[in-house]
C-alpha cells in the first residue's frame, strides 16, 4: 500500500512538471538542456562580414565608415590589433585561401559606398606580398558566393550578363552558374546549372564538388559541372543561397510554412528534410559549426518582435537564445543582434568561438562569443 501511495505521489509530481512548466521548453525539446554553454563575450571592433583564417588566429572583415565606404581589414584575435589592407572600392564577403596567406573578395574598384551599384570583379589580396590582383568580369556578382577549395582554384557564382537580355525575353531571367578561376593560368570557365529555370543563386559545397540551388522554387543539387541534377526537397524555397554542412551531406535552406520562412535541413542522400525548429517565428541566416553539430541562426521573437541570435543542435535539439545569455553585456553596451548584410555569424575553425554581427547606435559591430562544450 505504501509503495502504491509513493507511486501516485511520484506520478503527480511528473504530471505537475508537464502541466506547469514554461511552454518555451518545447522549442528546445528537452527542458533545461543546452547544447553549449557561453564562457565569455568580448566586443571586438566595428565591422561586418567576418571570416576566420584557417588556423583561427585572425579574422578578416569589412569596415564601414560613417559615409558607408568600405575597407578590407584583418584582426589578430589574441592581441585585438587590426590593420587595413584595401581602402579603395566597394568590398564584400572576404574569404581566406586554404593556406591563410591570401584573401578573395567581391569588388568594384569604381565605387566605395556599400549601397552603390553591384560588384563587377573578384579581388585577391596577398597578405605576405602586400599586393592585390583584380580579376575583371562581365558577370553579375550581386548575389555571388566564393569558395576556395584548393590552393590554385577559386569558385564563385553569378549570373551571365551577356545572356541576360535574351533570357529575360523568354521570362526565365539570367543564367546562373559557377565559374572556376584557375590562378595558374589566370583563366576561368563557366559551368551552367542544368535545372528548370536554369537554377537560381547556387551555393557551392565545401569540397567544391557539388552545388545546391533553387529550380522551379524547389531545392536542387548537381555536380559542379551542372550534370546529374536532381531535386532534393519537396519544400518550396523562399530564400536563395542554401547552406552546405561541412561534410557535404546536408543542406540548410529556408522554406515558406505557417506564414513565414522556416529553416529545414535536407539530406542530399535520402532527400528527406528535417524542420529545425517547430514554432511560428520567422527564421533565417543558418550557419553550420565546423563539426556540423550546431547551427547558429537569426529569428524574430514572437513576443517582442526583436531579431535574436540562436544556437541549436543540427538535429533540432538543445536550442538556446544567445541574446538571453549575454543580456548583462547587452544592457551595458546597448547591443541588439540584427542582420546587416547576409553574414551575421562566423564560427571559428574549431567551433569554440562564434563571431556575431551586432548593432550599437545603429552601427554594426563584431562580438566574439566563447563557448564551453559539454
Amino acid at each position: 500500500m505504501r509503495n502504491l501511495v509513493l507511486f501516485f505521489i511520484l506520478l503527480s509530481l511528473i504530471v505537475g512538471v508537464f502541466l506547469f512548466a514554461d511552454p518555451g521548453w518545447k522549442e528546445a525539446v528537452f527542458p533545461g538542456y543546452t547544447a553549449l554553454e557561453i564562457k565569455d563575450v568580448l566586443y571586438l571592433i566595428e565591422g561586418i562580414q567576418p571570416s576566420w583564417s584557417p588556423d583561427g588566429s585572425k579574422v578578416s572583415f569589412v569596415s564601414l565608415d560613417e559615409d558607408g565606404r568600405t575597407s578590407l581589414c584583418i584582426m589578430d584575435i589574441n592581441t585585438k590589433k587590426h590593420e587595413t589592407l584595401v581602402e579603395k572600392g566597394k568590398i564584400g564577403y572576404p574569404i581566406w585561401s586554404p593556406e591563410g596567406d591570401k584573401l578573395a573578395f567581391l569588388y568594384n574598384w569604381e565605387y566605395n559606398d556599400v549601397s552603390d551599384t553591384d560588384y563587377s570583379s573578384i579581388g585577391v589580396y596577398d597578405i605576405t606580398k602586400r599586393q592585390m590582383v583584380i580579376y575583371l568580369t562581365d558577370i553579375d556578382l550581386k548575389h555571388s558566393t566564393l569558395i576556395w577549395p584548393q590552393k590554385n582554384i577559386l569558385l564563385f557564382t553569378g549570373s551571365n550578363k551577356r545572356n541576360s537580355g535574351q533570357d529575360k525575353e523568354d521570362g526565365r531571367g539570367p543564367k546562373w552558374g559557377v565559374w572556376v578561376l584557375d590562378f595558374t593560368s589566370n583563366t576561368w570557365d563557366m559551368k551552367t546549372l542544368n535545372a528548370p529555370d536554369f537554377g537560381y543563386k547556387p551555393s557551392i559545397s565545401p569540397d567544391g564538388k557539388y552545388m545546391a540551388y533553387t529550380g522551379e522554387r524547389f531545392l536542387w543539387m548537381s555536380l559542379i559541372d551542372g550534370t546529374k541534377a536532381k531535386e532534393i526537397s519537396s519544400k518550396q524555397i523562399v530564400s536563395a543561397h542554401p547552406v552546405w554542412s561541412p561534410d557535404n551531406n546536408k543542406v540548410a535552406y529556408l522554406a515558406y510554412e505557417e506564414g513565414g520562412p522556416r529553416i529545414y535541413i535536407a539530406d542530399v542522400k535520402t532527400q528527406e528534410s528535417l524542420k529545425l525548429v517547430n514554432n511560428g517565428e520567422d527564421q533565417g541566416y543558418p550557419q553550420w559549426s565546423p563539426d556540423g553539430k550546431y547551427i547558429a541562426y537569426l529569428a524574430q521573437d514572437e513576443n517582442d518582435g526583436k531579431i535574436k541570435g540562436y544556437v541549436i543542435k543540427s538535429n533540432g535539439y538543445g536550442r538556446f537564445v544567445i541574446d538571453n545569455e549575454i543580456e548583462a553585456f547587452a544592457a551595458k553596451k546597448g547591443f541588439m543582434i540584427s542582420a546587416p548584410g547576409e553574414k551575421p555569424f562566423a564560427w571559428s575553425p574549431k567551433g569554440e568561438n562564434l563571431i556575431m554581427v551586432a548593432r550599437y547606435q545603429d552601427r554594426p559591430y563584431l562580438v566574439l562569443v566563447n563557448f564551453n562544450r559539454h
